[in-house]
């Protein structure tokens, strides 16, 4: 969640933490609270099928 904007320092810390993550392969969910909630579904994670 991202909800400091204009801070150097900040936005250091930010892009230095996404970078370890793409090293890893980690997944990572980042929201800028100025926005809408992204989709918070599990990549691998099966929808539930609609009820007959």
């Amino acid at each position: 969640m991202y909800g400091i904007h204009g801070r150097e320092t900040y936005d250091r810390r930010k892009r230095t933490k996404q970078a370890i993550y793409r090293r890893q392969g980690r997944p990572l969910v980042e929201w800028d609270v100025a926005g809408p909630l992204p989709v918070l579904t599990h990549p691998g994670q099966l929808q539930p099928r609609p009820s007959t």
